[in-house]
């Protein structure tokens, strides 16, 4: 029997408890296996219930029934839940977000789910409860016995995959960040055009491409702002005004 995904419902106060009821009657338009919730019954159906959705919620008690049951409505274990208050997250919601995410990943490795699917979270929600990592991602390394650099999050289309080369840093910390992994600038990865493989290129080539467009885009913001602060009318229209104006500001 094919194994079922094990979902994480998210931050309560998010936008997955929705997704997630949303996906569930989508299923069949989209192909997609079966699945069940850890947690958050309440959360799930109230969620449906505010976009107006039809999706029932089935209880079940364990992982191999969310196959058997998955046409019958959204397979949700476990009883923790909460109250649903969209846009307001507390720690309360945390805290269930969080029970969520290590019982989800604890059937991954039990081998009683495919897989863990994690809805979005809360993060300065989550530290308040005791979360002491960076994200997610971080959380399921340490899980499987990981270290942290070596699990990373990728962005898969149908023709294209990229993996972040920075992660939970502020922006004016990224160009270091590259220099100190300059060691992997030679390191040769395929080359895409028009979203397709291409041909052998390095690692710098791939970021110097991408240095080279936002930087492209840094000047037209640059061009655009300098032309924006120029008033083509001048200090007023034709022959001047005889308004107090501050020529120098207009």
């Amino acid at each position: 029997m094919r194994l079922p995904l094990a979902v994480s419902l998210g931050d309560p106060a998010g936008i997955g408890p929705e997704i997630i009821a949303e996906s569930w009657v989508r299923r069949r338009e989209h192909g997609l296996a079966p699945y069940f919730v850890v947690g958050g019954a309440g959360v799930l159906a109230a969620a449906a219930e505010s976009r107006g959705i039809d999706c029932p919620i089935v209880r079940i008690d364990e992982a191999q029934e969310a196959a058997e049951r998955f046409d019958e409505g959204l397979p949700v274990i476990g009883v923790d839940d909460c109250g649903y208050m969209p846009g307001v997250p507390d720690e309360e919601g945390a805290a269930l977000a969080l029970g969520s995410l290590a019982e989800a990943t604890r059937h991954a490795l039990l081998g009683t789910s495919a897989g863990v699917v994690t809805a979005p979270i809360a993060k300065a929600q989550l530290a308040k409860v005791g979360f002491e990592f960076p994200g997610q991602t971080e959380f399921l390394a340490e899980a499987c016995g990981l270290p942290a650099d070596a699990a990373v999050m990728m962005l898969a289309g149908p023709s294209l995959r990229a993996v972040p080369v920075t992660v939970h840093c502020a922006l004016a910390d990224v160009p270091g960040l590259l220099d100190r992994d300059r060691k992997n600038s030679e390191t040769i990865m395929p080359g895409f055009t028009h979203l397709q493989i291409a041909q052998p290129v390095t690692f710098g080539h791939h970021l110097m491409a991408w240095y080279e467009m936002l930087s492209r885009d840094y000047s037209r913001l640059q061009d655009a702002s300098e032309r924006m602060s120029v008033l083509p009318l001048g200090s007023a229209a034709l022959s001047g005004t005889r308004f107090d104006i501050n020529r120098e500001l207009l």
